[in-house]
């Protein structure tokens, strides 16, 4: 029994380096389909989305290109331009300028948002999802994650969307009794 450590039991569970990994592809995942999604866009939303001008110049670029590797050079460098802003935000801006409405947008985002955080830090997100929502189905949600982790590419997009589904869930409900106390 050691007495001469105040925070012993307030220490997070230590990372690995497959958990760091997984969090970095879930992250890239996500910054390529935001790319894709930002070229799809006109140029009049592109500048109402606030990203700095070398964004909008390699967005802009990349949409001018028709070569399939030149393309995806292209695509690179939109997300390295992508990866030192706030995606997340980027991504709600996105949404609501898509002609979604704001706060449904907004939620729809912070689902996704904590959807990739889960799939990518497994029990250790899922810990943290819980304590900040605690009306979350636990169980559910931690075989949502394993579908996700163990579909195959093919089939990986119908089980993340079933699993920010759960999400969406749960902070639905956590919103309505936030509402009603």
């Amino acid at each position: 029994m050691s007495d001469g450590d105040p925070d012993e039991g307030d220490e997070a569970p230590r990372r690995s380096r497959t958990d760091d990994k997984r969090e970095r592809v879930a992250t890239e995942r996500a910054l390529a389909e935001l790319s894709e999604r930002l070229l799809k866009v006109s140029s009049k939303v592109l500048a109402t989305l606030e990203l700095d001008d070398e964004a909008v110049q390699a967005v802009e670029d990349a949409k001018k290109i028709e070569s399939a590797p030149a393309r995806g050079r292209a695509l690179r460098r939109v997300r390295s331009t992508l990866r030192d802003i706030d995606w997340v935000l980027l991504l709600r801006r996105l949404d609501v300028a898509a002609g979604g409405n704001a706060p449904t947008a907004l939620r729809e985002g912070e689902a996704a948002q904590h959807a990739a955080l889960l799939s990518a830090q497994g029990d250790a997100g899922l810990a943290r999802f819980v304590e900040q929502f605690p009306e979350a189905d636990r169980s559910r949600l931690r075989q949502l994650i394993q579908n996700v982790r163990r579909s195959p590419e093919a089939k990986r997009d119908k089980t993340r969307r079933q699993l920010e589904s759960a999400v969406q869930s749960a902070i639905d409900e956590h919103t309505a009794r936030g509402k009603q106390g």
